[in-house]
């Protein structure tokens, strides 16, 4: 496994986590950067882009309901993209299989990703990482569409 191979291997709540104590947007962008997993960009763009709104309850998963992992069960990058069918608007599934299948989501990934998803689902993953900003994850991936042009 290349060096290269092996950043993608990092949990992302760890690479945000990492970046957001950096001294400078600069060196939180680089580092970024450096790993630019699917699931990562995936969790900026739900948190940052106000377009999308997901179709789930607010707040943290009540007590009782979710067993969270140490490790991830399944790739996090392959798990995640179960995330549009959790888009208002979707119709795919009805509300009940959405949160029955956002909780196996949350179940099947690392407790800090699961954390990390939870909180960009209700647009806070400031509140966890106060150093990622917009403008911090828009310049680490300018081909992410954070927001949606304005229709004329």
């Amino acid at each position: 496994m290349s060096q290269n191979q092996k950043k993608f291997h990092r949990y992302f709540h760890e690479v945000l986590a990492e970046a957001s104590k950096m001294k400078s947007p600069a060196q939180r962008v680089k580092h970024l950067q450096e790993y630019p997993s699917f699931a990562l960009k995936t969790v900026l763009q739900i948190n940052f882009n106000d377009s999308i709104v997901l179709d789930l309850p607010k707040g943290d998963i009540p007590e009782g309901v979710i067993t969270f992992s140490e490790k991830a069960s399944q790739p996090v990058d392959r798990m995640i993209k179960i995330m549009k069918y959790f888009v208002k608007g979707n119709t795919r599934l009805d509300k009940i299989k959405k949160e029955a299948k956002f909780i196996q989501l949350l179940e099947g990934i690392c407790e800090g990703d699961a954390r990390a998803i939870i909180a960009a689902k209700d647009k806070e993953l400031r509140k966890l990482y106060p150093g990622i900003t917009p403008k911090v994850a828009k310049e680490a991936f300018p081909g992410v569409q954070f927001e949606f042009p304005e229709k004329k």
